[in-house]
This record gives structure tokens, sequence and C-alpha cells, in this order.
């Protein structure tokens, strides 16, 4: 999988939802930065880079849910971690260029904000 987002959502949201039916809760939101977005900046307040869920039901859905929440992540942090290993050293290079290309896109956004204000300033009331 290429982020653990989407590999728990499952293709169309599939997956989440036989999870939420197979719990019993009546609602499952999934809430974090998906940190395999191509050139998406990353956030510099690290709970926004962590992922997070919120699942309403009864206190014995909730109670239900959760072991089977941890053995799905348990599943997809395997899959990702023989990924990782069949990619070897070239999957750090990658990520090492996205990193990059998001500092360099969130420089430009800020440089822009900043002409914008700039701007702003030194146009006549």
């Amino acid at each position: 999988p290429e982020s653990i987002v989407s590999a728990f959502l499952g293709k169309g949201g599939e997956d989440i939802t036989a999870l939420r039916k197979a719990t019993g809760v009546w609602k499952l939101a999934v809430k974090g930065a998906d940190l395999a977005m191509k050139g998406a900046p990353l956030g510099t307040d690290l709970a926004s880079q962590r992922l997070h869920f919120w699942a309403e039901g009864k206190p014995d859905s909730i109670e239900h849910f959760r072991p089977q929440l941890e053995k799905r992540l348990e599943a997809i942090h395997g899959q990702i971690k023989a990924r990782l290993e069949e990619l070897g050293g070239e999957w750090s290079v990658e990520q090492e260029k996205e990193l990059v290309k998001a500092n360099r896109m969130a420089d430009e956004r800020q440089h822009q904000r900043r002409r914008r204000e700039q701007a702003d300033r030194d146009r006549p009331p």
C-alpha cells in the first residue's frame, strides 16, 4: 500500500465499511495526514501527522472495535514493512525527493503570501 490511510479505507471505502459493520459501530471516521500524498506539505504540528480514528456506537460495539482496529493496523504495518524490504534502499531516496519537493512548494506558497501581504500594505487606502 502507498499509505496507511489508503490501506485502511480500502478500494472505494469497502474495508472501512466492512470494519464498521462487523463491529457494530454507527460511525467510523479517520483523520490525519496522509504522508504518501505526493507534493503535499508536511505540517509542523506532529499531532496533525498522526492518524486518528473516531468511532461512535454502543459501548460494547466500541469495545469490540478496538481489538479489530489493532488487528487491521497490524496487518497494514506488515504489508508496508514487506513493501519497504522489497524496495530496499530505493524507497528512502524517493521519500527524500518528495520531502524536498514538498518543502520547496511550502516555501513558494509562503513567499507568495508575503508578496500579497506586501502588495496589500503598499496599496493606497
